[in-house]
């Protein structure tokens, strides 16, 4: 009798495959529709069992998918046809950066004093009766 359903047994080829497409830019949730691939939380659970070390491989296929959504950013800027669908693509995708890598798209803060020059000072003491 055939074996009927989804994969559900890790192969290299499928984690190949699985990370490619991430890198390219397709949602986890998109594969994993696919007849011939797992389901999405058996491939969450891969990732979070490190299950013949696919965590880092994912990890760095989700990496990837950021830098070419960074670089999609600056393509819709410059490619513009109707700028009000660009303007909502666009602010869509740097809200999204912004959120899952901070400290490489995020906004940069810098706190500094009421003159606007060097950081914030705080300092604290304890007053004394008749001061």
């Amino acid at each position: 009798m055939a074996k009927r359903g989804r994969p559900s047994l890790y192969t290299p080829e499928i984690a190949d495959a699985i990370c490619e497409r991430l890198a390219n830019g397709e949602s986890l949730r998109s594969i994993c529709r696919d007849e011939n691939m797992p389901d999405e939380r058996t491939v969450r659970d891969w990732v979070i069992s490190d299950h013949n070390g696919f965590s880092p491989q994912y990890t760095r296929a989700r990496d990837i998918a950021l830098d070419r959504m960074a670089d999609d950013v600056i393509d819709i800027a410059d490619t513009a046809d109707d700028p009000q669908k660009a303007r909502l693509r666009f602010d869509a995708r740097r809200w999204y950066l912004s959120k899952l890598a901070p400290k490489r798209y995020g906004d940069k803060l810098l706190h500094t004093g009421g003159d606007g020059e060097g950081p914030v000072m705080v300092v604290t003491g304890v007053a004394r009766a008749g001061d």
